[in-house]
């Protein structure tokens, strides 16, 4: 299996709150080549923000309007904000930081919800030289 769609689920109990959470992309992919924000009422999206760093490499600032990576619950897994062709942040077991503040909107949103940050992992092919036998 070349690609996984790694989920980490970001807990909101309450309007304008932050979170935190602290994840470690799966050992088995060396890259990650996208990413997509869902949340389950498309409402919330308004106003929240969320930072990202992976392996201490800022990737989103903190102020970044989720409104920009998301993708609502009908939308396919495959339709994700991809990566350039040649850009790509190393996996393999690195740390995720994410940091969530929700927008602060009450009007007719419940509490609590889930954000989830998908994280597109792959494994770049293998090539085999001409003549190369089985291993």
């Amino acid at each position: 299996m070349n690609t996984k769609y790694q989920p980490i689920k970001i807990r909101v109990t309450s309007a304008g709150q932050s979170v935190k959470v602290s994840a470690n992309t799966n050992m088995l992919f060396a890259e990650v080549r996208g990413l997509r924000v869902s949340i389950s009422d498309d409402r919330h999206h308004f106003a929240s923000t969320i930072g990202l760093r992976i392996d201490e490499e800022e990737i989103f600032p903190d102020e970044y309007e989720t409104k920009l990576l998301f993708c609502n619950q009908s939308a396919k897994i495959n339709e994700y904000f991809e990566f350039d062709q040649d850009e790509f942040v190393n996996a393999a077991d690195s740390k995720v930081e994410i940091k969530y503040v929700d927008g602060g909107f009450t009007d007719g949103v419940t509490f609590p919800y889930d954000a989830v940050l998908y994280l597109k992992l792959k494994n770049p092919p293998t090539v085999k030289k001409p003549n190369q036998c089985c291993e």
